[in-house]
């Protein structure tokens, strides 16, 4: 709730664009932390294209998956699109308590990217 945690499975380009739409509609106005986790079959590139205009920060994780691109290239790849605030964390639990741990109150987060990481999130704060 404070701060409001978004988590969305979406993982193709027509997704993104859906929780683009969302974002524009209940957070008018703002920019999220996506915390951005993907297979690297994905169409990452499209994806980002399209959620980086919307983004205050990417918070860069590896799903637990061995198609799962490496947070650490996935942060570069997205420093190399010319966005600067991006963070590389190792695991999904890792990522959620940076984000938590460092926007206000009031910000938005949304996680995305892949189904993957959706057990992770949930067990974070407690849900099954």
């Amino acid at each position: 709730q404070e701060p409001c945690v978004i988590l969305d499975g979406g993982h193709n380009p027509q997704c993104v664009r859906s929780i683009v739409s969302n974002l524009q509609q209940y957070f008018p106005g703002r920019k999220a932390t996506f915390l951005f986790g993907v297979m690297a079959d994905k169409d990452y590139n499209q994806m980002l294209e399209i959620i980086l205009p919307h983004a205050e920060r990417i918070i860069a994780v590896a799903p637990d998956n061995p198609r799962a691109i490496p947070a650490e290239r996935l942060a570069k790849y997205i420093q190399l699109k010319g966005f600067a605030y991006v963070t590389p964390c190792g695991g999904i639990a890792e990522g959620i308590e940076y984000a938590v741990g460092t926007v206000r109150k009031e910000d938005v987060i949304c996680a995305f990217g892949s189904f993957y990481m959706a057990g992770a999130i949930r067990s974070y704060f407690g849900l099954s």
